[in-house]
């Protein structure tokens, strides 16, 4: 076996780096071949420095260091909390981990580098404890993450979460919560929630891009995703049930069918100054005028562009697409519905889009109507005929 100069060389499950030419393996630290030999001298710093040469004259030739690195597995395999912690440190980036049999977390499990996490049959029962996501992840398989987490099953923090397959189940509150810069991409899979089954916050979420390509996204009660921070939402396929209610950012919907909440709404006229999720009835419901992003270089622009796919508004006296121009602070608003897309209501006295005025929100009795009346923002139209009352 010849170990010529260059090449990486890997020993008894560790690795050596040097140079580009194809592996060569020895299974002890000192292997001969012919006039090639290679010595183990010393190590230092992590570093283990070699010597090169034919077996007659090693003091005569070039000393080189190569950098010593444990072996890093690219698959490893978890059956138990334990298994599962370990695995995640010890797997190489970009590998992953298999989950062998059910699990039960005492602790919340962070993932903080990329991996794929497959899920296999099983399922991750995480009790009041979450999944942090803090380096890209790729869920498969077909198990269940189940949480009863106060905030959310799953927490993205500034990385992407890509479900290719698998469920995230909340039994308490949020199903995905985007923090920071983070990406959401769903192409697989289902997400159930007792409350939104994808949510920011304005003061946490910076710009985080929401894509949906397929998978089935259930709210027991509310909002399918509800956005108040400047983000993107991409719906391409799917189905999403309890629909999109955002404050400001860009909706792009280009397939998949959105289904508002079919009961349990509340009246606009009651929660109009509420800084939080308000279970809005229409199928895409956005409160524009209520405030700003704090985050510096973003705005708090509102644009919907609807060119494919089918939203229905499934709640008495709501529509598909309703803006709710409240006039708190300034907001360019803009909504694009294309011929090519399928808006319905079950109440027929309702528009299929409509806008109503802060005037006609904010009771004028109301001690803050002067407040959410101050601005009188103009919402740029481009929508088919079919669709205008």
């Amino acid at each position: 076996m010849g170990i010529p100069r260059g090449n990486v060389i890997a020993v008894s499950g560790y690795e050596f780096e040097s140079g580009e030419t194809e592996d060569v393996y020895a299974q002890q630290w000192g292997a001969t071949n012919g006039n090639q030999f290679i010595l183990w001298l010393s190590e230092e710093g992590g570093n283990k420095t070699f010597v090169f040469g034919d077996k007659d004259s090693l003091h005569q030739d070039t000393t080189i260091t190569l950098t010593f690195n444990k072996y890093i597995p690219t698959i490893v395999e978890a059956n138990d909390e334990d298994s599962l912690e370990k695995g995640l440190v010890e797997v190489q980036e970009g590998g992953t981990v298999k989950i062998d049999n059910n699990i039960n977390l005492t602790k919340h499990l962070v993932i903080n580098k990329p991996i794929t996490l497959d899920l296999g049959a099983n399922n991750i029962e995480a009790g009041a404890q979450a999944v942090l996501i803090q380096g890209d992840t790729t869920v498969t398989g077909t198990g269940t993450i189940n949480s009863s987490h106060q905030q959310s099953a799953v927490q993205v923090e500034n990385a992407k979460l890509t479900l290719a397959g698998g469920n995230v189940n909340s039994t308490t509150l949020y199903g995905i919560n985007l923090v920071g810069d983070s990406e959401l991409e769903i192409n697989g899979g289902n997400v159930h929630s007792k409350d939104s089954c994808i949510s920011s916050n304005n003061k946490d979420s910076e710009h985080s891009i929401i894509t949906i390509e397929d998978g089935e996204l259930t709210s027991d009660t509310d909002a399918t995703i509800y956005m108040p921070a400047p983000c993107t939402i991409n719906v391409n396929g799917g189905t999403l049930n309890g629909g999109i209610n955002a404050r400001m950012g860009t909706i792009n919907v280009n397939g998949g069918t959105i289904n508002s909440i079919s009961s349990g709404n509340d009246n606009i006229k009651d929660y109009y100054s509420f800084q939080g999720n308000v279970w809005l009835g229409d199928a895409i419901a956005c409160m524009a005028g209520t405030y700003t992003s704090p985050f510096e270089g973003q705005s708090n622009k509102l644009e919907i562009n609807i060119t494919d796919g089918t939203i229905n508004g499934l709640c008495n006296g709501c529509s598909a697409v309703t803006i709710y121009n409240l006039g708190k602070v300034a907001q360019d608003i803009s909504v694009t519905i294309g011929e090519n897309a399928t808006l319905t209501v079950v109440d027929d006295t309702q528009p299929l889009y409509k806008k109503v005025a802060a005037k006609d929100i904010v009771p004028a009795e109301a001690d803050d109507y002067a407040e959410y009346t101050a601005v009188e923002n103009t919402v740029v139209e481009n929508i088919a005929e079919k669709f205008i009352a």
